[in-house]
């Protein structure tokens, strides 16, 4: 064989030879797996530890709780305005929440909540609900939480019109922080 074909041939055997080491490894790749991340943490529903409200835990009860008890019930005010409204809901230990979502009744015996806040140890978060008819919103939070407190800060409504809010149920989907 000519030197001219060894040199074409051993240039080739290191090229595949590099592609295919190249493909087989993470020496590319900048972005961390999740499974290096988390481990085997997977995503779950996190369930509060503990809630508190202005209403002698009967929010908690409607909106935490309903998915235990299997009752439907809504976040209801004994002030008559859900305006400032708020709950408190504490981890047994520190989370990782990725979303929260919250299931709104639409109705016209309800009054129909357009800004909700977030606030915890990442600051304060508020988020505009959507106004559709039975709506389950999804909420990034991306965010490590021990305790979480949720205020309504705004209704679509000019004035309130009842004591209910029209949340029905919030749940929270995290890891292991």
């Amino acid at each position: 064989m000519s030197k001219k074909y060894k040199s074409i041939l051993l240039l080739l055997v290191v090229f595949t030879l590099g592609l295919y080491i190249g493909s087989n490894s993470n020496i590319f790749n900048s972005e961390p797996e999740l499974q290096d991340i988390f481990g085997d943490n997977p995503l779950t529903i996190i369930y509060p530890s503990d809630c508190t409200d202005d209403v002698d835990s009967a929010v908690c009860n409607a909106v935490i709780g309903s998915r235990f008890s299997g009752e439907n019930s809504t976040w209801m005010v004994d002030n008559g305005n859900c305006i400032n409204s708020s709950i408190e809901v504490t981890f047994a230990d520190m989370k990782f929440i990725e979303f929260i979502t919250i299931e709104e009744t639409i109705d016209a015996n309800s009054d129909n909540v357009k800004e909700i806040q977030f606030e915890g140890t990442f600051g304060k978060r508020v988020v505009e609900l959507s106004m559709s008819d039975d709506v389950m919103e999804w909420i990034d939070l991306q965010e490590g939480i021990n305790t979480l407190k949720i205020t309504i800060n705004s209704l679509y409504e000019s004035a309130p019109s009842s004591n209910d809010c029209g949340i029905e149920n919030i749940t929270f989907y995290g890891r292991d922080y």
